[in-house]
């Protein structure tokens, strides 16, 4: 008598994407000022700087996997695109 068996071998596969969130809030609170008796509205403004591109000093670009592993983690950060990120070798200690 003969026994066959049957081996199924199962691969999970991921699936990796890159995922933008933006997020913002503010918070508004009016301050008045007071001058005899008179009040008036002191007026301030949050001014949020936009960033145009990134410059990065590292040790080990040399290889190119650590250079675009560095480039992505910019541009996932920042929202940069990789075109506006430069990655340099940095010399010395």
């Amino acid at each position: 008598m003969k026994i066959a068996s049957k081996v199924l071998h199962k691969k999970k596969i991921i699936r990796v994407g890159i995922r933008t969130i933006n997020e913002n809030s503010s918070k508004k609170e009016v301050v008045y000022e007071e001058n005899n008796g008179q009040r008036s509205i002191v007026t301030s403004s949050i001014i949020t700087p936009e960033i145009k591109g990134a410059v990065v000093l590292a040790k080990g670009i040399n290889n190119e996997i650590v250079k675009t592993n560095i480039i992505q983690a910019v541009e996932a950060a920042t929202g940069l695109p990789t075109h506006k990120i430069q990655v340099f070798e940095m010399k010395g200690e």
